[in-house]
């Protein structure tokens, strides 16, 4: 086993290889990698040229993070070879087919890049809550086209329920690659009533991503050092600050955060969303 915060370490720069899993044709997404969210543009200048210089190889940002130009900054500082990293982004849900297209190519202007790796719808509606099935389906055309130009190798979502990917399938004639949620130890163990469909999205073909949220403040809890292994293709443990489960509350496995469904939304999101979780 591998306690990964001294295991990075201890490797000069650019000598590792983050294991990966297909998510598309010939996309390959490395598993461990940097998240920028609540980070200014320069602390996310710094952390990712730091990330960049021990070897990682895959950096997670959004629209949202407003932080694009310190991640395109440090892309180039780095010296790095475009081939050798993979860059996740995300634009916000609830747009309509022009203004989605319109984020997301001044996404990748602000990270002065021709093209992202993974671009994600960052929620299936705005984060008021506005949007529908129609919103949804013409949000995902217009990341089907900004993929057809090249400008994303892969495209997914992020924050779906089953319903939701399931108003993209019916349009798409470029399925999904990824649903990105919050999952952790953090949220305690899955059990029967857990509603994040990972066998579901298994079947269809779409990975399932899980991203902690090692936010200190994030529902008031403590944030004592956690241990999370994972049975990949090696056995790997990262040691992390992950979120304890909020008092009296044991979470299932489930995606939080999964955004309105248009109608009465699943208990553990409403019980989620009473302790003052913010969307992603």
């Amino acid at each position: 086993m591998l306690t990964l915060s001294t295991a990075l370490l201890s490797f000069a720069p650019h000598t590792f290889t983050t294991p990966t899993i297909e998510i598309a044709p010939d996309v390959h997404l490395p598993l461990v990698g940097i998240g920028t969210w609540q980070y200014n543009e320069s602390v996310t200048e710094a952390a990712v040229l730091s990330a960049l210089g021990m070897g990682y190889e895959h950096v997670d940002t959004a629209a949202g993070y407003a932080n694009a130009a310190g991640v395109a900054r440090a892309l180039e500082k780095s010296g790095r070879a475009r081939a050798s990293y993979f860059i996740t982004s995300k634009i916000p849900g609830g747009l309509n087919e022009s203004a989605a297209a319109a984020a997301l190519d001044a996404n990748l202007a602000e990270l002065r890049l021709t093209h992202v790796d993974l671009m994600l719808v960052h929620f299936p509606a705005t984060w008021g809550g506005e949007g529908g099935k129609a919103a949804r389906q013409a949000e995902w055309r217009a990341l089907e086209a900004f993929a057809k130009a090249g400008k994303a190798r892969a495209i997914g979502v992020s924050h779906y329920c089953r319903r939701h990917v399931e108003d993209v399938l019916e349009i798409a004639t470029i399925k999904p690659a990824v649903n990105q949620v919050q999952f952790h130890v953090g949220m305690g163990a899955a059990g029967p009533s857990a509603t994040d469909d990972r066998a579901w999205l298994r079947q269809q073909g779409i990975t399932y991503q899980s991203n902690p949220n090692p936010n200190p403040n994030s529902n008031s809890n403590p944030t004592p050092p956690l241990t999370l292994s994972l049975s990949l293709p090696l056995s790997l443990t990262l040691t992390l600050p992950l979120p304890l489960p909020l008092p009296g509350i044991t979470y299932q496995s489930f995606s939080p955060l999964c955004g309105p469904c248009g109608q009465a939304a699943h208990a553990v999101c409403r019980t989620y969303a009473a302790h003052g979780s913010n969307p992603r």
